[in-house]
């Protein structure tokens, strides 16, 4: 997804700004209103200022009067406090209005990352971009949009005040405008080499910018906290956080000699400019040419048109360098069209029926490979029947979560189809696809809100239809003993008064949430894996019984927990190796029967450490 810094399209001018342009027009076009006084005032405050002196110096070789002098001088000085006032004012509102920009694209790249395809959240180059840009978005001062917009109102200033200098000092020596525009070109040159080398470097820390992330995450969370304290996990941490600092240090020691290197040739031609065109005012003002209100006006155009010339040169660098993370942008923002129709559905998709009864699944001769080569499926084949109970077991690496992520429309197959009621999954529109599956994963999480948002996180919150799910799953009693009820805040990320609930009532809470979903496709993803083979047990049971109607599909690794279901599909390197009932593949000894009577003695040997005759029934 990442383009390499060396293949990737330097932006052009009308590039960056059609990227540009709609961003202002989406947040508040005040901005340009306020960016054309501040262009306006840009040029008129210096050259209120420049000719304060000049009037004064002037004045005084008249001998005009004092009366005179004063009220002209006073004239110009109210209307330079004037001109200040306004562009204090203007730099203070453009401030927050950037400030509102910033924000709403930050914003814009958190509901990128939320809603594009999924097989961009394993994509090692997708997601180092996404640090990068995140990163980049979070503050004003590094923000591409606030960049730019800066930049352009500073080449605007620039050029506006060039030309009328240009023709100032024109009117005196053409030689000295082209002299400055020399030294204003090394300037340029020299400053755009900085901007594309610090470029470069922040694409080679992105990797390291996000494992330093990681783990000032880990030290900071309350998750990993009790074991990095009782299993002395602090100095492995410190080890690593001072060699990736270190790392980092490296790439900050050469974007810093970069910087010096472009700065030191910057100060060099300033000074040569200064000195030639200084020592060239000064003979023409002992040869009489130039008269010393003229010098004294002259002199301050000198510095004026070199600055407003710095400031067009700075702008297009900054500029440059906006629009290279505005490159990046546009890469993260067309991963939708990247992903085709699968995930989002085609444009003018036949309509579809909404979630209610259970379908018929196939998979239609299926192969996927994983980045990187990996082959899992090669021609999968199979067909699941509405409200059929299936269990997918195998080892690691067998395809069984795979499965699942392609049946969600998460990923995409290579070759072949999947079929919900016959109809390919790729033509139906992600909202409806995804409200046929109510899903439980192994890597479930509490979001750092209430309960009642815990249970229905997407669907309008149905208070009695909440309360009806914690008392089917049981967790009902104990929530009604909460101090807020269903308004109890979950886990103190968020809240200092924050809930955190023990293994058994998270079971029972991603049960209630599976209930509140009322999809007619249940699909559980070895959810139990951290509980001992007779809790998990327990809870698949608890689920099954929910399951009526509906197609279940269970995964675990524990063959035991899934007898219960009508098929059994044992996966082996992609492929169905056995399918029927327990009974059935127990019949057969092939397979499965080797793998259950394996588990089950290793299970028989724990039954002796454990109370109670139940334990050894589950085997």
């Amino acid at each position: 997804m990442q383009k390499k810094a060396e293949n990737k399209r330097a932006p052009s001018v009308m590039r960056t700004l059609t990227f540009l342009w709609p961003a202002v027009r989406r947040y508040d076009h005040r901005l340009l209103w306020v960016s054309a006084g501040l262009i306006f005032l840009g040029i008129a405050v210096p050259y209120t200022e420049l000719i304060l002196p000049k009037t004064a110096i002037a004045l005084l070789l008249e001998g005009a009067g004092v009366q005179r002098i004063a009220g002209q001088l006073s004239g110009l000085l109210l209307l330079a406090v004037f001109l200040h006032f306004l562009n204090a004012y203007c730099l203070s509102k453009r401030r927050w209005l950037l400030s509102y920009i910033g924000q709403g694209s930050s914003h814009e790249l958190l509901m990128k990352s939320l809603t594009c395809p999924y097989r961009y959240s394993q994509d090692a180059d997708a997601q180092a971009l996404y640090g990068r840009l995140r990163s980049l978005l979070d503050s004003n001062a590094t923000n591409c949009y606030v960049l730019a917009l800066h930049a352009l109102t500073d080449m605007a200033v620039g050029a506006a005040g060039f030309f009328l200098y240009m023709a100032i000092l024109g009117r005196i020596e053409l030689w000295l405008v082209l002299l400055l525009a020399a030294a204003s070109a090394v300037h340029f040159l020299a400053m755009r080499q900085v901007s594309r080398h610090g470029h470069r470097l922040k694409e080679q820390t992105a990797g390291l910018d996000k494992k330093l992330e990681y783990l000032f995450r880990v030290t900071g969370s309350l998750s990993y906290a009790k074991e990095v304290r009782l299993y002395q996990g602090s100095g492995w941490l410190l080890e690593k956080l001072g060699k990736l600092s270190g790392e980092c240090l490296v790439y900050d020691r050469k974007k810093e000699e970069g910087r010096f290197a472009g700065h030191a040739i910057c100060a060099l031609a300033a000074f040569l400019r200064d000195g030639i065109v200084y020592a060239a005012l000064i003979c023409m003002v002992l040869e009489g040419k130039l008269s010393l209100d003229a010098f004294v006006f002259a002199a301050g155009a000198v510095r004026g048109l070199s600055a407003f010339l710095l400031r067009v040169l700075d702008g297009a660098v900054l500029f440059n360098s906006a629009g290279l993370y505005m490159e990046d942008l546009r890469t993260y923002g067309e991963t939708d069209d990247e992903a085709g129709a699968q995930a989002e559905g085609p444009a003018e998709a036949k309509p579809y029926p909404a979630a209610k009864d259970a379908p018929q699944i196939e998979f239609e001769e299926v192969s996927y490979t994983y980045p990187g080569g990996k082959q899992i499926f090669d021609r999968l084949s199979l067909k699941i029947e509405p409200g059929e109970k299936l269990a997918l077991v195998g080892q690691n690496g067998a395809g069984k979560t795979t499965f699942i992520n392609l049946l969600c429309g998460l990923i995409r197959a290579d070759k072949g189809r999947v079929l919900l009621n016959g109809r390919d999954i790729g033509e139906i529109p992600r909202e409806v696809l995804f409200s046929y599956f109510a899903p439980v994963f192994q890597d479930n999480f509490l979001m750092p809100t209430t309960l009642a948002q815990n249970v229905a996180p997407t669907a309008p919150e149905d208070e009695e239809g909440i309360w009806r799910c914690l008392k089917e799953c049981g967790l009902a009693a104990e929530a009604a003993g909460w101090k807020k009820g269903l308004h109890t805040p979950m886990t103190r990320v968020a809240y200092e008064e924050g809930l955190e609930l023990s293994g058994g009532q998270k079971q029972k809470l991603y049960l209630a949430r599976m209930l509140y979903q009322n999809a007619p496709v249940i699909l559980l993803d070895e959810p139990t894996s951290a509980l001992d083979p007779l809790a998990e047990s327990e809870v698949y049971r608890q689920y099954n019984r929910f399951t009526k109607g509906r197609t279940a599909i269970f995964i675990s690794h524990r063959l035991a927990s899934t007898r219960f279901c009508d098929r059994i599909l044992l996966l082996e390197n992609g492929a169905i190796r056995e399918q029927e009932s327990h009974e059935e593949l127990m019949e057969k000894r092939g397979a499965y029967y080797e793998l259950f009577s394996l588990q089950s003695r290793y299970y028989q040997k724990e039954k002796l450490s454990m109370p109670g005759e139940r334990y050894a029934e589950e085997y």
